[in-house]
């Protein structure tokens, strides 16, 4: 506390409104940039909390706005509705076999050939 009071009374002793004349100049300027910028930063609090406020209002009259003019689209369903059972049923089942190729083993290749595509990004 005492460390405090200390740099207060520094600091006031020192501020830009002293009126001795033995005060350089530079501290004198170097104070009232202190100064400035504390009043600055107190000026600027409330003012970003009302920019804040504003731009919080819109976006939430824009999101409103947004869900009161949703329409709603009704759905048409193609298939009928699936039992538990079947879909379980679908899910046990053993998958199906792979079919074996007819092709001797001598005669098949592994390796496969492509063609180039064309009327992509790179031709």
């Amino acid at each position: 506390m005492d460390a405090v009071r200390v740099l207060v009374t520094r600091w006031w002793r020192a501020s830009p409104c002293n009126p001795n004349p033995l005060m350089r100049g530079y501290d004198r300027a170097a104070n009232l940039t202190v100064v400035l910028a504390i009043v600055f930063v107190a000026w600027m609090v409330p003012i970003a909390a009302a920019v804040g406020t504003i731009d919080y209002a819109h976006t939430r009259a824009e999101a409103d706005r947004a869900r009161t003019e949703l329409h709603q689209v009704s759905a048409v369903l193609l298939d009928g509705p699936r039992s538990a059972d079947a879909t379980a049923d679908a899910m046990l089942a053993p998958p199906a076999p792979m079919r074996r190729s007819t092709t001797p083993p001598e005669i098949r290749s592994d390796s496969t050939t492509s063609t180039p595509a064309s009327g992509g990004y790179w031709t």
